[in-house]
């Protein structure tokens, strides 16, 4: 069983090697997927006392991409209110083992101001350039107001799902 005290350590998400993106279903059949270009990630595992391991995540709004203009500007402007809201935000609350290669992450998850507790399966794997992680959450986005108006409201489903795909490097 990999132990968090074999990670020990400060570390942050090498951007060459990260996915944070998310999927939504648009008009009942298609799908849309994007990710975000910038982001700050930072994380200390406490090998003694897993519970105080923090995992701080910022991601910059502004870099949203589903590689359509158009849409890009909607989601930032109508659905995740840019002008008010310049980051969506990942603050861990505890995290535990499960199994081998699968840790818990509880967390509070911030997107257009509201907060909200989340706990996620976070997916371990070990590789040579550090920690491959690689996560999937399902939330409902009416839960953050995340929503334009009405006929959006019908033509885009409720639930999102956010996903991470990294590799962790230890910081200096």
């Amino acid at each position: 069983m990999t132990k968090l005290s074999d990670l020990t350590g400060a570390y942050t998400l090498d951007p060459a090697r990260t996915r944070i993106g998310f999927t939504a279903r648009h008009t009942m059949a298609s799908r849309v997927h994007g990710h975000f270009t910038s982001y700050d990630a930072h994380a200390y595992l406490d090998p003694e006392t897993p519970a105080n391991s923090t995992i701080d995540l910022t991601i910059h709004t502004h870099s949203l991409t589903t590689h359509n203009p158009q849409r890009d500007r909607q989601l930032l402007t109508h659905f995740l209110g840019l002008a008010d809201h310049s980051a969506i935000t990942l603050t861990s609350t505890g995290l535990r083992q499960r199994t081998p290669t699968t840790y818990t992450l509880t967390a509070d998850l911030t997107i257009r101001g509201t907060i909200r507790p989340i706990t996620l399966d976070v997916h371990y794997r070990p590789t040579t350039d550090g920690p491959h992680l690689k996560a999937a959450l399902t939330v409902n986005r009416h839960d953050w107001h995340v929503n334009w108006n009405t006929a959006t409201t019908l033509m885009v489903s409720p639930t999102v799902i956010l996903e991470l795909d990294a590799i962790a490097t230890r910081r200096p």
